[in-house]
C-alpha cells in the first residue's frame, strides 16, 4: 500500500534551517574544503544542488542483462547491460578535477549524468553487509546509450563466489541523482548472481 507524500516521521530531527546561509557550513566545518579532487579523508562541498526535475522525469534503472539470479562460468567474459528512464546519458566532469564541483542539471526537464557498474563479492552469511571500498569490478558507463541501453563487458570474468551488480547514477558531476520526493522508487538497481566453476 503506498503512503501518503504529506506523512510526517514521528521521530523527525528538527535543525536549525536558514535557506540563506545553508552554504556556510563548510566555514564552520572541521572538514576541509573540497577543491574538485576526490578526497578520501572526506571533505565539505558548498557546490548547490541545483535543478530537480519533476516527479515525471524522476530516472528508474533497471539492470537487463544478465538476470537477478542467473549463474554463469567463472573467469569467463559476460556482459552487464542496464536501461535508464528519464536521464540523458554520456555526460560528466573531469573525476579528477571536477567532483562535485557543479550542480545538477536538466536538458528539457530530465537530468544531465552518466552511470556506473560496480560488483562485488558477497559473503557466505547474507547478513555481512558488503564493504563499499571494496569491490571486483567497477566501470563508468560514459557513452550516450545506444537504443536506450548502456552496457559494458567485464573481460576477464569474476571468480567463483556470490556477487552483487548494481548501478550508480549520477549527475554530470559525479554526485548522486536529486530526485524532487522523497517518497518514490529508487533510482539505481541490484541484482544477485552466482559465479561458478
Amino acid at each position: 500500500m503506498e503512503s501518503s507524500t504529506h506523512a510526517v516521521p514521528l521521530n523527525i530531527e528538527k535543525r536549525q534551517n536558514n535557506n540563506k546561509n545553508n552554504n556556510d557550513i563548510c566555514k564552520k566545518s572541521n572538514l576541509d574544503k573540497g577543491d574538485g579532487t576526490q578526497n578520501r579523508d572526506g571533505y565539505c562541498v558548498e557546490t548547490v544542488i541545483g535543478e530537480v526535475p519533476n516527479v515525471d522525469n524522476m530516472i528508474s534503472t533497471l539492470i537487463i542483462e544478465p538476470e537477478d539470479g542467473t549463474t554463469i562460468p567463472a573467469n569467463k567474459k559476460f556482459r552487464v547491460d542496464t536501461i535508464s528512464e528519464n536521464l540523458i546519458t554520456g555526460a560528466f566532469t573531469d573525476p579528477i578535477r571536477e567532483y562535485y564541483v557543479k550542480p545538477q542539471e536538466l536538458n528539457n526537464g530530465k537530468i544531465v549524468g552518466h552511470s556506473h557498474i560496480t560488483i562485488q563479492k558477497l559473503d557466505n552469511d547474507k547478513r555481512n553487509v558488503p564493504n563499499p571500498e571494496y569491490f571486483a569490478f567497477f566501470k563508468g558507463l560514459d557513452e550516450p546509450a545506444k537504443n536506450g541501453v548502456l552496457g559494458v563487458n567485464v573481460d576477464e570474468g569474476l571468480p567463483a563466489g556470490n556477487y552483487r551488480i548494481c548501478t550508480i547514477v549520477s549527475s554530470f558531476s559525479h554526485q548522486p541523482v536529486i530526485m524532487p520526493v522523497a517518497q518514490r522508487g529508487t533510482c539505481d538497481d541490484c541484482i544477485r548472481i552466482k559465479v561458478r566453476d
